[in-house]
This record gives structure tokens, C-alpha cells and sequence, in this order.
């Protein structure tokens, strides 16, 4: 038992002198750090407004590192990108030198920004002219082995140190976007930095990898990011001798056509085929349907409104139109002549109230060709038309009886003795004294002029609905080709659109 306390005594203490030891250290690192800032900065040596270099002639070699975060918008109609990137600079201090042996082994250590010298690097095409509003800047990190800030096998600089200054940043600049293949586009906008007053003599800037850091990137719901590069340029300016360097990186973007096809483009080639089967649908004799022109006006007014929806997010340019702009617009062209044909239509199917056939040729084209190859079979009725007797009244043999019977007693008296010869002698007799066959031979002569007139004006009614039924049909080919026609264009023009959008958007990059 007394072995087992000693042991537990002895962890115990080693313990404590290991948490004094951590204790000790750490404050010996903040003391050492805070004699290297007193060392550094109090002093009559360094003086931030001015480049950290021994010699003037000598340039300061800035390396840019950017990190994509996020997109926060983009802007289409003002032309504009903002982006949240998390931005580092990185350059080596002549000035900012020292000795780790003499402060305890302290290689680095973090001063406020506003004590060191900062490159004046500006966002060229930047919108926000304001830095606090775009960058937020906090501390810098002064070092002298860089591997221990870039993790990197890099080797110690003993005579200057190395500064690396970190922050995050939004940035809005401008981005020409070329919306002709919205919602297919993609566009290559380019962040330009560099410094505002010192040419390449003074500040000289290289990016540290060709591609832009994306691992803590979140993906935005509308665009696909393609690529992210920087690189270096070098950009002569007539106002100065020298040129200025300048880094360049080059975010290509891509719109996710999911949104709007669904959203846009499918509900409008929805109303344009239902217009158009709305427009074309057969016609009858007892309805003109003219209803199909406020159907089309109506169409009209919608695609108007949802034409208009896309103009606001779209640029005020006249340089272009985009292609779903072009879409709507072959959309309404398409309706419009849907409803001027449906007009026409109308108007042709109102022949058959003045009398008039349709024309020979017309109906050998239509009613024969036509209607064969577009499934439809010519009604009898009309077949009836051409028949020469087509137009007699069906009860011509009892009226030519009683027009035989009614001219005179003779003729009436033979009638009957016809038709009940079994009993000639009592009929004869009866007929001699019967003193009112005059006016019943007058009212059969009325009724038979009556009933004369009734069968011509059924006659009339048959063939004006025979004729009404011709120019029906002739219309309702009419509509039946225009349906399909106008279909198949309508097809067309949005399969070629969506072709046209999706590769032709690939060969502007």
C-alpha cells in the first residue's frame, strides 16, 4: 500500500511541475513576444508610409492568394458580380528582422495591421469605393520562416522577415455579361488587381497558384462556378514611363437552366400549343365560334406580361436580344397569326349563308386530297350536293295525285269510282247528287299550293344546311392543316432555341 501511494505521489507531482512548465512557457512566449513588438515597432527605425526596402531602387514582390466562399450575387441588369473570397497578400519586410535566438525562439508573431507597411492594392474594376465597405481588415502575421505560416518546405530568411496579411472581402465589379443565350449563358468575369500608385519598379504582383482556392466554396443555387483562375499582367498606362503589374483572375460562371425552363419556358410553349389547338379546333354550324379571337387576344396579353417579367431581369442594351427574348417574340408572332387566321376562318365558314359553293377547284384540293391524308371523311350530306336530284321534294307522287284530281268534276268522279269500283253503280249515283264538290276541289287546290310552298321551303332549308355543311367542312380542313402546321413551328422554334442556347453558350468561352 505504501508502494502505491509513493507512485501516485510521484505522477502527481510530475504533473504539476508539467502544468507549471506549460505555464512557464507560455508566459514566457507572451513576454518574449511582447519585448520583439516593443523591438520591432518603438523604435526610430521603421516607418510604415513608406516601402520596407534598404535601397529604393529595389521592388517589393507581393504574392496574392484569393479563396472563393461564396457568390453572393449576381446582377445581370446592372451588369455587376459580388463575390465573398477570403483574400491573403504576402510579401517580405526588409525592416521587420530579427533574431529568434535573442526573443526566446519567437519566429512569429501577430501585430495589428495598422503597425506594418501594406501594399496599396486596390480592386481595379470595383464598384465599392470604399475599403471598409469591401474589406475588413484586422491583423497581419510577421514571420521569419515562412513554412510555419504556408506550411510549406520553404527556407529561412534570416535578414528580412515575412508578412503575411489575411482578411476577408467582398467584392462587387463590374462584369460584361453577354445574355444572349440566357438562360444557357455563361460568362467569364475577370477580377483585376493591382496597386493604384506604384508601378512595377515599386510593388510587383504574382499570384501563388494558378487556381483560385474553391475547397471552402458553397454552391450557389443558380450558377455553376467552371473554373477560377488568376495570372499575371503586366499593363502599360500612357500616363506613366513604367507599366504597372497587375493580377488577373478569371471566374467563369455558368447559369443552372432548371429555374427558368420550368418556371418560363415550359408554361409558355404549354399556352402557345394550347393556343394553338384552341385557335384551330373544328368549328360548327351552330356555334362560329368566335370566341377563338378573344382566346387569342387573351394569349397575347400573357405572353406580353411574361415577356416583360424576363426585360426586367435582362440589361437595357440594344447591342442584342437574348434568345429566350427572341422566343417569346416568335411566341407572340404566332399567336397573332393563329389569330388572324382564326379570323379568316370565321369568314370563310360564313359563305354558306349567301348561297355559295364552295369553288370546284377548292373542293377537288380539299374535300378529296386534303381530307384523305389528314384522316377525314367527307360528310354524305355534302357528297348529296352534286346529285341532280338532290334539290325534288320527296313527296312529288301524291301531290301529282291530287293535282290530277282537282281540276275537274270528272277527274274527281273518276277518282272515286277508282278507288271503290266494287260499288260503281252507288258511288256514280252518289257523286250526281252531291251538290258541294266545287268548293271541296278549291280547298284541295289550296292545300296543294300550301303544301307546295312548305316543300320548296324545306327544299331551300336542306340545301342552304348542305351548303352551311360544305363550307363547314372546307374550314374545318383548313383548321386541321393550320393546327398542324402552326404546331410544328411552334415545336421548332423552341427545340431550336434550346439548341441554339445550350451549345451555342459553350462557344463563347
Amino acid at each position: 500500500m505504501e508502494i502505491h501511494h509513493m507512485l501516485a505521489l510521484l505522477l502527481l507531482f510530475e504533473v504539476l511541475l508539467l502544468c507549471t512548465g506549460a505555464h512557464s512557457d507560455e508566459e514566457n512566449r507572451s513576454y518574449w513576444g511582447s519585448l520583439l513588438v516593443r523591438h520591432l515597432f518603438d523604435g526610430m527605425n521603421y516607418d510604415k508610409r513608406v516601402r520596407p526596402v534598404r535601397h529604393h531602387s529595389t521592388s517589393i514582390n507581393v504574392t496574392l492568394r484569393m479563396n472563393l466562399y461564396l457568390i453572393n450575387e449576381v446582377n445581370e441588369r446592372a451588369q455587376s458580380l459580388q463575390l465573398y473570397v477570403w483574400t491573403v497578400q504576402m510579401w517580405y519586410d526588409e525592416l521587420l528582422a530579427w533574431n529568434p535566438k535573442d526573443f526566446g525562439g519567437v519566429e512569429s508573431v501577430v501585430v495589428p495591421h495598422d503597425l506594418v507597411w501594406l501594399p496599396d492594392t486596390y480592386l481595379y474594376n470595383g464598384i465599392e469605393m470604399v475599403r471598409e465597405t469591401a474589406e475588413r481588415w484586422s491583423s497581419v502575421i510577421i514571420s521569419m520562416n515562412p513554412s510555419n505560416v504556408l506550411s510549406l518546405d520553404t527556407a529561412n530568411v534570416s535578414d528580412k522577415a515575412f508578412v503575411t496579411f489575411r482578411y476577408p472581402a467582398i467584392y462587387k465589379f463590374t462584369c460584361n455579361m453577354n445574355i444572349l443565350y440566357f438562360p444557357f449563358d455563361q460568362h467569364n468575369c475577370t477580377l483585376t488587381f493591382g496597386s493604384w500608385m506604384f508601378d512595377t519598379t515599386g510593388i510587383d504582383y504574382y499570384p501563388m497558384m494558378e487556381n483560385v482556392y474553391m475547397e471552402d466554396y458553397i454552391e450557389h443555387s443558380e450558377w455553376s462556378v467552371i473554373s477560377f483562375r488568376a495570372y499575371r499582367d503586366v499593363q502599360f498606362y500612357k500616363c506613366c514611363i513604367h507599366p504597372f503589374s497587375l493580377i488577373h483572375a478569371d471566374l467563369v460562371i455558368r447559369r443552372k437552366p432548371l429555374f427558368t425552363i420550368v418556371n418560363l419556358v415550359i408554361p409558355t410553349a404549354i399556352i402557345n400549343f394550347i393556343s394553338m389547338f384552341g385557335f384551330f379546333s373544328p368549328t360548327t354550324v351552330t356555334g362560329e365560334r368566335t370566341e377563338k379571337v378573344s382566346l387569342g387576344i387573351t394569349t397575347l396579353l400573357a405572353m406580353s406580361i411574361l415577356l416583360l417579367m424576363v426585360s426586367e431581369e435582362m440589361p437595357t442594351t440594344s447591342d442584342f436580344i437574348p434568345l429566350i427574348g427572341w422566343f417569346y417574340l416568335s411566341v407572340i408572332v404566332l399567336i397573332a397569326l393563329g389569330t388572324v387566321f382564326s379570323s379568316i376562318i370565321i369568314i370563310v365558314q360564313r359563305q354558306g349563308r349567301h348561297g355559295k359553293r364552295v369553288p370546284k377547284r377548292w373542293r377537288r384540293l380539299f374535300f378529296y386530297t386534303f381530307a384523305n391524308k389528314l384522316w377525314l371523311q367527307v360528310p354524305s350530306s355534302i357528297l348529296e350536293i352534286n346529285h341532280p336530284n338532290a334539290y325534288k321534294c320527296k313527296s312529288n307522287v301524291p301531290l301529282a295525285r291530287m293535282e290530277e284530281m282537282v281540276y275537274t268534276d270528272t277527274d274527281l268522279k273518276d277518282f272515286y269510282v277508282k278507288r271503290s269500283n266494287h260499288k260503281c253503280e252507288e258511288l256514280e249515283t252518289s257523286l250526281r247528287n252531291f251538290q258541294a264538290y266545287p268548293v271541296l276541289c278549291n280547298q284541295l287546290r289550296e292545300i296543294k299550293k300550301k303544301i307546295m310552298f312548305l316543300c320548296d321551303r324545306i327544299q331551300e332549308t336542306e340545301q342552304d344546311q348542305k351548303l352551311l355543311m360544305e363550307w363547314e367542312f372546307f374550314a374545318l380542313v383548313i383548321d386541321r392543316i393550320l393546327l398542324i402546321l402552326f404546331n410544328c413551328i411552334s415545336l421548332a422554334v423552341t427545340m431550336l432555341i434550346i439548341i441554339l442556347g445550350y451549345f451555342g453558350s459553350k462557344s463563347l468561352i
